[in-house]
C-alpha cells in the first residue's frame, strides 16, 4: 500500500525558486529605492487616487506572497511547453520592473518614465493574466487586481504628468 496515499505533495525545488525570487526582490527593492522621493516629486500637483487606502496596503502587503504563489504555481501548474518559460519569463519581467520602479523614477526625474513604466509592467501583466486564464483560472484571479491596479497606475501617471505640464 502507498503510505502517500492521500496526502498532498509540494514540490520543493518549484517552492524554493519562488521563495528565493521573492526574498531577492524584497532585498532588492530595499537596497534600490532611495531613501527619500527629492524635492522635484515632493512639489508636484498629484491626481486622486481612486482606490482605496486600505485596499492599496493590502495589495502592498501581498505583492511578494501573491506573485511568489503565482511564481511556484506558473511551475508546477503551467504545462511544460513554451507557455511555461512565457509566464515565468513575464513574472520575473514584471518583478523585475517593480523593484526598479522607484530608483528609476527618482532617478531620472521624468515624469514621462512613470508612464512608460507602468504601460510597461501592465502590458507584462496582461499578458500574463491571458495565459494564466487559459492554463490556471486561480493564478488569473490572483493576479487580477494587480493588473486592475497597473492599469489604475497608468492612468494615475498620465494624469500626474498632464497636471503638471508646463
Amino acid at each position: 500500500m502507498d503510505s502517500s496515499a492521500g496526502s498532498s505533495h509540494v514540490p520543493v525545488r518549484p517552492l524554493g525558486v519562488a521563495i528565493l525570487v521573492c526574498l531577492l526582490a524584497v532585498v532588492l527593492t530595499a537596497v534600490l529605492s532611495p531613501s527619500e522621493t527629492g524635492a522635484w516629486y515632493a512639489a508636484l500637483e498629484r491626481p486622486p487616487v481612486r482606490i482605496p487606502p486600505l485596499a492599496l496596503l493590502l495589495l502592498a502587503v501581498g505583492y511578494y506572497p501573491i506573485f511568489g504563489l503565482l511564481l511556484y504555481r506558473a511551475q508546477v501548474h503551467v504545462p511544460l511547453s513554451p507557455v511555461r518559460p512565457a509566464a515565468l519569463g513575464l513574472l520575473i519581467g514584471a518583478m523585475t520592473l517593480q523593484v526598479a520602479w522607484n530608483s528609476l523614477l527618482l532617478g531620472v526625474e521624468r515624469l514621462e518614465t512613470g508612464v512608460v513604466a507602468n504601460g510597461m509592467l501592465a502590458a507584462l501583466l496582461f499578458g500574463l493574466w491571458g495565459l494564466y486564464l487559459v492554463r490556471d483560472r486561480l493564478s488569473a484571479a490572483l493576479l487580477l487586481p494587480y493588473l486592475l491596479l497597473a492599469f489604475h497606475d497608468v492612468w494615475w501617471a498620465w494624469n500626474l504628468v498632464t497636471l503638471n505640464q508646463g
